[in-house]
């Protein structure tokens, strides 16, 4: 998401005391040199139907599928492309997203898989500080973003589920599965469109 960006830049401005590319450097390195693919993402991956775009689309395939065949558990897979990427953004710092050649190149990609973004609307990203809402949860405290992010839909559908002390056992799964979905319509009719 590209307000991700503007939000780590603002939180290392207010609290970080390491240099922003030194900050980048470990993700750098694991991007470049690559990790292990794990089971979990493994099986993410199998849940996406054939043929896949990680196999078929070339922009994809680079990096899930450099031999012609989707990566598994246990296979080493780099991402080079987007450590390039923060390697731009750690020696030149965020801006370089938001403006010029990598916000024009973002923008061709979305516009032509149908995006409306524009390279102005990537030149506004703001870093907006909203109230934190919070409830009490089963005597925890829970805590999330408020809107226009869904933290406040989970709130909704936790208070209304909070009820129901077989919420979540496997002989209760079906009617515990509608009882959540359920809450969670009802939580954004609560914060509305």
């Amino acid at each position: 998401m590209p307000g991700e960006l503007r939000g780590l830049e603002y939180i290392h401005k207010q609290y970080g005391s390491l240099p922003w590319f030194d900050i980048l450097q470990p993700a750098i390195h694991v991007a470049r040199y690559g990790f292990t693919v794990s089971k979990d993402l493994a099986a993410r991956m199998d849940l996406i139907p054939s043929p896949s775009f990680l196999v078929t689309d070339p922009i994809w395939s680079v990096d899930f599928a450099p031999n012609g065949t989707r990566v598994g558990a246990g296979d080493s897979m780099t991402r080079k492309r987007y450590a390039d990427l923060l390697e731009e953004i750690a020696n030149h710092g965020p801006d370089v997203f938001y403006n010029g050649p990598i916000a024009e190149s973002t923008v061709a990609a979305l516009r032509a898989a149908n995006g409306t973004m524009t390279v102005q609307d990537l030149a506004d990203y703001k870093v907006a500080i909203r109230p934190v809402k919070q409830i009490s949860y089963r005597g925890q405290q829970v805590y999330a973003c408020s809107v226009p992010a869904g933290g406040v839909v989970v709130l909704n559908a936790l208070k209304t589920v909070e009820g129901y002390s077989d919420l979540g056992w496997p002989a209760q799964l079906d009617l515990s599965t509608h009882r959540l979905t359920e809450a969670i319509r009802f939580g954004y009719g609560l914060v509305g469109p």
